[in-house]
């Protein structure tokens, strides 16, 4: 079983890594997707698809390693999961474009120019 330690979402899952293996995807049924993730995590088969399909479910902070979901409240993936928390304590080694576009985990531009104005952490 799958749980996110943030949002404590459980689900179950059929493998850990990448993708679903063939064996996996061909027993759910014919006209199977093949889809390769760019990072290892939690996947399942997709309930609400006529077609087996992966559906990522989470996947380890590479940080701290703790499981996240992919909410945008939960976690961002920048050429790695980061969790909020983590992604957060290091937002400076982020982009302004990736702090823009996860406003959910960092906050918006007008949020953190009032944390700066006010001296608190931005």
């Amino acid at each position: 079983m799958f749980k996110c330690t943030l949002c404590n979402l459980e689900a179950p899952f059929k493998h850990f890594g990448a993708s679903l293996p063939a064996e996996t995807v061909a027993t759910e049924g014919s006209g199977a997707c093949r889809v390769a993730f760019l990072e290892q995590g939690w996947l399942a088969v997709d309930p609400f698809s006529v077609k087996p399909r992966p559906l990522f479910l989470g996947a380890p902070c590479s940080i701290c390693n703790q499981p996240v979901c992919t909410a945008d409240t939960c976690s961002l993936f920048f050429a790695k999961r980061f969790c909020a928390p983590c992604a957060r304590h290091n937002a400076s080694a982020f982009p302004p474009a990736v702090l823009k576009a996860s406003a959910r985990i960092f906050g918006s531009s007008q949020q953190q120019q009032q944390q700066r104005a006010s001296g608190g952490v931005g």
